[in-house]
């Protein structure tokens, strides 16, 4: 061959094939953390399913489009457990909402996973597409398969999705650690993305993680519970070469809150979707092939926040919202007289607490929220959502016998309050705390208490316990004042 010709052939294969682009746009819309509210107000602003459901929809021409969700779908809110635990089969309308919107793929967030496996292989059948969890893997074998990634072919691009979540997932539900193991985050990213570079040989690699990216919030608690860091979409970001995105679930942050064309936080660019069905992170991507490698040239990212008005195409989905509605909205015969000062609020509920709590009738727990926000109107009767709403995460009480000690270095901490009956002698003494605490989290694992330390789990969540004796209550402590029994 002449070296006139070879040349002309290595300069023909330089070129892009006629039909062929070597240009190219994507276009990337990106939740998190709904806990699977369709339509809900809080801070006077609308959320949810509902609202976001019209302008996460396919348009007609639209660039091509890839739609994520980054945890916490299905499980974590009123709205949820009214769903799953109220109903049997459970119900996942968010998953029928996401199917119509032609969904991509989901990473499995920790309330997800705290429904159990059983109602995880419903919402499996229900699902359109895959729900990955790489890092997660079952003991015993009863639990469905989770695939680690999903490559996805968008534009003429291969795009490679991997999904982790949070390995501290047990210190939230306790019961996962008897099933479940999670491997550690940085180190899973690190070998999925050689796979999916070099085995898969895809064109763009994403990140989607259920971890926070504050990669010192919660280490600690982590250590004394021997599991991997809860959040470390900041080190997946900084010391995992060849992924272009990270997506960082769980800890409820947005970022970036103001358009940015680029992302210098961290090595990788990384974003955060917020919560609740605020809004969405949407990317946009130019893309050019250079030296046979698909390269972003352009960036563009920012959080769009919810419309505020449901469409019309999406109102078919609004009562399974109202049902779940009507079953938080149940009232007690307790009628809100007044807004409290912090002082008398937190006199009452210590009252209440007090009265409330099974034998022996002592608790070391977290004061109730004052969010007046949050509180009743002048007149409004109690409802089961405002029980909730005071005490989020559906907590249970879970009995622990204390040493002095750990006693004295918990109350010294200042973040919780020593109520009912007074403590006794004796070296060891029973008292109730949130399943949650008895974990090692927010600064218990310093007490150092040992898992033969604890006990008694009650059967109830907290609020739904305080709800329950409030329904059938028949004085009030003198504290609460601001509160009347409706005869």
């Amino acid at each position: 061959m002449s070296s006139r010709l070879l040349i002309f052939l290595l300069l023909l294969l330089s070129f892009p094939a006629v039909g062929y682009s070597s240009k190219g746009q994507l276009r990337i819309l990106i939740t998190g953390d709904t806990k699977g509210i369709l339509a809900s107000k809080y801070a006077s602003r609308n959320q949810g399913w509902l609202y976001l459901a019209d302008a996460l929809a396919p348009k007609i021409g639209e660039v091509p489009t890839l739609r994520l969700d980054a945890g916490d779908l299905l499980g974590g809110s009123d709205f949820s457990h009214f769903l799953t635990h109220e109903h049997s089969p459970p119900k996942f309308p968010q998953l029928e909402i996401l199917n119509a919107l032609q969904w991509d793929t989901v990473v499995l967030g920790n309330a997800d996973l705290a429904l159990g496996a059983e109602k995880l292989k419903v919402a499996q059948k229900i699902a359109n597409f895959p729900m990955l969890a790489g890092n997660v893997v079952s003991i015993r074998g009863t639990w469905p398969k989770f695939p680690s990634f999903e490559i996805i072919e968008k534009g003429g691009f291969r795009i490679g999705v991997f999904g982790l979540t949070t390995p501290a997932a047990p210190m939230w539900h306790e019961k996962l650690a008897n099933d479940l193991a999670f491997l550690d985050i940085l180190e899973s990213a690190k070998e999925i993305t050689k796979i999916l570079r070099e085995k898969q040989q895809v064109d763009l690699i994403i990140a989607l993680l259920h971890s926070g990216s504050n990669k010192k919030f919660g280490d600690q608690e982590n250590l004394y519970a021997d599991l991997p860091n809860a959040n470390a979409a900041g080190w997946v970001a900084d010391h995992v070469t060849g992924v272009d995105l990270v997506v960082s679930g769980h800890a409820h942050q947005t970022f970036p809150r103001r358009p940015t064309t680029h992302l210098n936080r961290y090595r990788t660019p990384l974003v955060a979707p917020g919560a609740f069905g605020n809004g969405w992170i949407e990317v946009h991507w130019s893309l050019e092939l250079i030296q046979q490698r698909w390269r972003i040239t352009q960036s563009h990212y920012q959080y769009v926040e919810a419309p505020q008005e449901i469409a019309e195409d999406w109102l078919s989905w609004l009562p399974w919202q109202k049902q779940a509605d009507q079953f938080m909205t149940t009232e007690l015969p307790i009628r809100w007289l007044k807004e409290p000062s912090r002082t008398a609020w937190s006199n009452c509920t210590n009252e209440l607490i007090k009265v409330a709590l099974p034998e022996p009738r002592r608790a070391l727990l977290p004061s109730w929220q004052y969010k007046p926000l949050l509180f009743p109107n002048t007149g409004e009767l109690l409802k089961r959502s405002h029980l909730h709403r005071w005490w989020p995460y559906r907590n249970r009480l879970q009995l622990a016998s204390l040493y002095g000690p750990q006693l004295n270095i918990l109350i010294d901490q200042k973040r919780w309050s020593l109520i009912g009956n007074r403590l006794l002698k004796p070296t060891k003494q029973d008292v109730w705390m949130l399943n949650y605490h008895l974990q090692g989290n927010e600064g218990v694992f310093r007490a150092l208490i040992d898992q033969d330390q604890i006990g008694q789990l009650d059967s109830i969540s907290w609020p739904e316990r305080l709800f329950q004796f409030l329904r059938t209550a028949r004085t009030l402590p003198a504290e609460c004042n601001f509160l009347k029994i409706i005869p």
